[in-house]
């Protein structure tokens, strides 16, 4: 019996030994992650309410329909460990370590039906729901290595895009002070399927985007139907990709402004 228990636990740690051998040689792909704090917001909003749709009672809703425009963009960089990288193909690799750096662009288009409820001349509701197309653009700096030759290609730029096409929907409170000043925060949260903008990848659970924004503003209106406001954008973006590529982390706070009109 005794001699059974030795030799349990001699299997036992080569088998450990041997994990601990296996996992230390392997190589682990990360995200693609852009972490930048000052990352500017701009934005153009158009809202059209025809007069028939106005309701008898403004606590009911005047619904419209919303064009929304977002570009956001953010620089950082990323250091790779050991045995990890990033990868946008199955051909070559960001490997580790090094450090890389990335630039990164979101441009945001939204069609939304929109519904207006005013509680009174001083709190407004503003929810919308609608269909959204995100295309993501990111550039990346580092050395690249051949993945069939494991022979390094020296320092190279990547240019690697992605689009999420998909439904979004959004919260505005405002607080009206008078007929000029304001203070709102829209946020938004957008969830979608993402593709190659070279080749359709199919819909699956594996190639998907969530996009969360929360962007407190300071609004002026110089006339009724125009404002303009300035705040802090705040856009969590995150895309799953194909097996072979990283998805991508993007993570953005900064400056916004806004330019919105009502017809």
């Amino acid at each position: 019996m005794a001699k059974r228990t030795i030799s349990n636990i001699g299997f036992s740690i080569m088998l450990i030994l041997m994990i601990s051998i296996v996992s230390g040689c392997s190589t682990a792909r990360v995200h693609s992650t852009v972490d930048d704090n000052e990352a500017p917001m701009v934005s153009a909003t158009v809202v059209v309410r025809p007069e028939s749709w106005r309701p008898e009672s403004e606590r009911r809703g005047w619904g419209g329909v919303e064009f929304g425009y977002e570009h956001q963009s953010g620089d950082a960089g990323q250091d790779l460990k050991t045995n990890e990288y990033v990868a946008y193909d199955f051909n070559s690799h960001f490997n580790g370590p090094q450090s890389i750096h990335h630039r990164a662009s979101i441009d945001h288009g939204h069609v939304a039906y929109n519904r207006l409820f005013s509680f009174g001349s001083y709190f407004q509701l503003e929810p919308s729901l609608g269909i959204a197309h995100d295309s993501i653009a990111i550039e990346t700096k580092g050395v690249v290595t051949d993945v069939s030759s494991a022979q390094s290609l020296g320092p190279r730029t990547i240019h690697y895009r992605q689009s999420v096409t998909g439904i979004t929907g959004g919260m505005i409170p405002r607080w009206n002070f008078n007929r000029f000043f304001a203070v709102e925060v829209p946020v938004r949260i957008g969830v979608g399927f993402a593709s190659r903008e070279d080749s359709l990848s199919s819909l699956s659970s594996r190639n998907n985007g969530i996009t969360e924004l929360i962007n407190p503003t300071i609004v002026f209106r110089p006339v009724d139907n125009v404002s303009l406001g300035v705040g802090y954008a705040v856009r969590s973006q995150y895309v799953e990709t194909s097996l072979d590529e990283s998805n991508l982390d993007l993570d953005f706070q900064g400056f916004s402004a806004a330019l919105r009109v009502t017809f």
